[in-house]
């Protein structure tokens, strides 16, 4: 901060306490700092600590909930892209906490459109997302160099696709065989990247399945007992 940053009267106490409360989620923490995030803009975001919480605090939090400052309606409004001053409906202030809350950040809704943008236009491939190495080595015994060497041919097959991402492996691999540069590399090569976009199907197969038994409610009762 710089020395001589004056905070804006309405930012006054938020600035200087350099704490902020927000209701927590079940037994979270309340009590955040500036420089951490907080779970998310809710409805009920800006109220003030209840008795329960006063009494009962969070052991982590860095400053007592009554000393932390409490997020007003125009700053919430400023933190999901609302300009300064937003002329708001003659609405109740509980409908607008709701408006606020539901909003998508400008900010956010163009940093996914440029993801999207630049996934469409080929100049990015998608992430090999979740524990992919872990998998390769419990399922089909691979060292980590095999693990480097999977990785590295699925992401080369995925730059061939433009970052392209398929619902059907078939026409996955009829899409990968249509591109000149691919049919140039040598057959041994072509046959590795094949076999690195099929395993990574087998794995995210796998997963889809797994993430549905957890979810169905026998999975659930499995989850809470192990």
């Amino acid at each position: 901060m710089p020395d001589n940053y004056r905070p804006h009267p309405a930012d006054a106490a938020l600035v200087e306490t350099g704490a902020f409360y927000t209701r927590p989620y079940y037994e979270g923490r309340g009590v955040r700092t500036l420089d951490e995030s907080a779970p998310a803009v809710i409805r009920t975001t800006r109220e003030r600590p209840r008795p329960h919480y006063l009494a009962n605090p969070h052991p982590a939090d860095p400053v007592p909930a009554t000393q932390a400052a409490v997020l007003t309606q125009e700053q919430m409004s400023r933190i999901q892209g609302f300009p300064v001053g937003w002329d708001w409906p003659s609405a109740p202030s509980r409908d607008v906490d709701q408006m606020i809350a539901n909003a998508v950040p400008a900010a956010l809704a163009e940093a996914i459109g440029r993801v999207i943008l630049a996934r469409e236009a080929g100049e990015s491939i998608p992430e090999i997302q979740g524990q992919y190495g872990q998998w390769l080595r419990r399922r089909h015994s691979f060292s980590k160099l095999a693990v480097r060497n999977a990785k590295s041919r699925l992401n080369r097959a995925r730059r061939f696709l433009n970052g392209r991402t398929f619902a059907d492996a078939a026409v996955e691999l009829s899409a990968l065989e249509s591109v000149p540069d691919f049919a140039r590399l040598s057959k041994g090569m072509r046959s590795d990247l094949r076999a690195a976009l099929r395993l990574c199907r087998e794995w995210q197969t796998e997963s889809s399945h797994r993430n549905m038994a957890r979810n169905t409610p026998l999975g659930v009762i499995a989850t809470l007992a192990a």
